[in-house]
């Protein structure tokens, strides 16, 4: 499974790399509530895509307990400005407890990133997260952002 969701970003990536009128490679900070980027991350731009990676919080299932960590990747339909997107991430579980009851999940969400100024913008979006590890079942997604452009 790691293997086939390497390829695919590889794929995605190779496909989308941002032509030069649009390359322009930019990192920003993000807070919020996102199952693309975490309560806290960070976002590497080039050009239409993003890669993202963050902080998801602490799980504690009572016999471990553990950190749930967020990388995905976003692509917006305009590499600057107002703009939708689509994005897909891996919601993992970091407990040591990997069939329990938590497990780890593949989300799919679309939204619309907001340019507030020119350092500011905000995301807001919804999606579904299949799980693909341990018990349970479909959650929601959500990406509720602001983000600092450094």
């Amino acid at each position: 499974m790691r293997k086939l969701s390497v390829f695919l970003t590889l794929c995605v990536l190779s496909l989308t790399m941002p032509t030069k009128s649009d390359a322009q490679n930019q990192f920003s900070l993000r807070l919020g509530l996102s199952t693309l980027s975490g309560f806290a991350g960070g976002e590497y731009q080039m050009g239409n895509v993003s890669l993202m990676g963050g902080w998801f919080g602490s799980q504690d299932t009572g016999e471990e307990s553990g950190t749930c960590l967020v990388g995905g990747v976003r692509y917006s339909l305009k590499p600057d400005g107002s703009t939708p997107y689509i994005g897909a991430s891996i919601v993992t579980n970091q407990s040591g407890v990997a069939w329990g009851k938590l497990g780890h999940y593949l989300d799919i969400a679309a939204g619309y990133k907001f340019q507030l100024g020119s350092k500011f913008d905000m995301t807001i979006g919804a999606g579904v997260a299949p799980k693909i590890s341990g018990e349970g079942e479909m959650k929601g997604a959500a990406d509720l952002t602001i983000g600092y452009r450094l």
